[in-house]
């Protein structure tokens, strides 16, 4: 049933006049699902149903917010760790994240604040302590999170922040990604691919004009991590515009090797779109400062970075 109203909220044609009338028969059933569940996968569907119903539901969750809130923080610091595996508690953790960034969301910035700082200090602390598991699913989860609550907290409230959320992302958004290219023969083109899980790692053959048959191996989860870093990156630089001023020579460089990135044209394509932003965030931290252009150290080493 959660699943049926998460796919149901998630549609396009989902609108809060459609979603209100039932708010309180939706949200009582979930959260007796959500304090009773002990299957991961039973508790990620109820977290995800709370999730969807406050986005479709916008201002009318404001009423439900100060029950859920929580309960729902509370799986973030506590995941159940009695059944399934170590990958689905981090999984029911992750989703416990989206839920509270997309409540907050909902509910807007002066309602969310007080808890922003709480949550916002508990996703940083786990960010912090690393992970012993490789492709951890809830760091993706994590990161989008901290982004999402940034949103909602504005420049301002969320600039304090930076210093513990950027060096994971320029860190990712530079790592090298792990390829190989070897000679193969002329049969293995017609074989179909391999996936590695444990490695993540993804071969084929391929037959190339001018060059012959080569086998390419190549690790798909890292290419994701640093995509999906250069893209939030991306994100940051648009939506805190200015307030980015100390960081925008290192986020410059981060990008200068993704411009010309070799096998992919969404980091390729976001990287360069990354450069008009940072030298409109350059500019508009000189105008809010009142410093007249080009007599700012910072924003000119900023500008000579991107050049």
């Amino acid at each position: 049933a959660a699943a049926c109203v998460i796919d149901l909220c998630r549609t396009d044609s989902a609108l809060a006049k459609d979603v209100t009338p039932h708010l309180e028969s939706l949200l009582k059933a979930t959260i007796s699902l959500l304090q009773a569940a002990s299957q991961p996968a039973v508790l990620v569907k109820a977290l995800g149903c709370i999730a969807v119903v406050a986005a479709a539901s916008a201002s009318a969750f404001k009423a439900y917010y100060a029950e859920l809130m929580p309960l729902v923080s509370q799986v973030i610091v506590n995941p159940p760790t009695g059944t399934g595996s170590a990958e689905a508690t981090k999984t029911v953790q992750g989703s416990a994240m989206e839920c509270v960034a997309l409540m907050g969301e909902a509910v807007g910035a002066e309602t969310f604040a007080p808890d922003a700082k709480v949550v916002l200090n508990t996703l940083l602390t786990i960010l912090k302590a690393g992970s012993t598991m490789t492709n951890d699913p809830s760091l993706r989860y994590l990161q989008d999170s901290v982004a999402r609550i940034g949103r909602v907290l504005g420049p301002e409230a969320f600039a304090p922040y930076l210093p513990s959320v950027l060096p994971a992302l320029l860190a990712a958004a530079t790592r090298k990604v792990q390829a190989s290219f070897t000679d193969a023969e002329a049969e293995s083109v017609s074989a179909p691919y391999t996936v590695d899980q444990a490695s993540g790692t993804v071969t084929m053959a391929l037959d190339v004009r001018g060059v012959g048959v080569k086998q390419v191996t190549l690790n798909t989860s890292e290419m994701e991590e640093r995509t999906h870093a250069v893209k939030l990156l991306s994100e940051y630089i648009q939506f805190m515009g200015p307030a980015l001023a100390g960081h925008l020579q290192e986020l410059a460089a981060a990008m200068l090797p993704n411009v010309s990135y070799w096998s992919s044209h969404t980091i390729r394509r976001t990287a360069a779109h990354c450069y008009a932003r940072i030298v409109g965030a350059a500019a508009a931290s000189a105008r809010t400062s009142g410093v007249p252009a080009g007599s700012d150290p910072a924003t000119s080493a900023a500008l000579t970075a991107v050049v």
